[in-house]
């Protein structure tokens, strides 16, 4: 799967975790849940959440891939421990 930020999702892959949600300074900044390391709430908008076990991008607009002029940020690929993902 490649969703519109250009990362590839292996599906078979991901464990679900939750470490490339906790990463990314975006989802960060906009789930004050997921900050204090909680599931973000169904009204916040993080690019990344966790649903049913599996990654989900949620907010792909926000990420900083598609914002032009942003420092480039590869956080949830770099430490994805199951190599699950992956920038094409």
């Amino acid at each position: 799967e490649r969703e519109a930020t250009g990362l590839s999702i292996d599906r078979k892959k991901c464990d679900g975790c939750g470490i490339c949600a906790a990463v990314c300074e975006i989802s960060l900044e906009k789930s004050q849940d997921l900050a204090n390391g909680k599931g973000a709430r169904r009204f916040e908008m993080p690019v990344i959440v966790i649903a049913d076990g599996l990654i989900t991008i949620k907010n792909p607009e926000a990420c900083r891939r598609l914002v032009p002029d942003a420092p480039v940020c590869n956080a949830c690929v770099d430490l994805c421990p199951s190599k699950a993902l992956k920038f094409l």
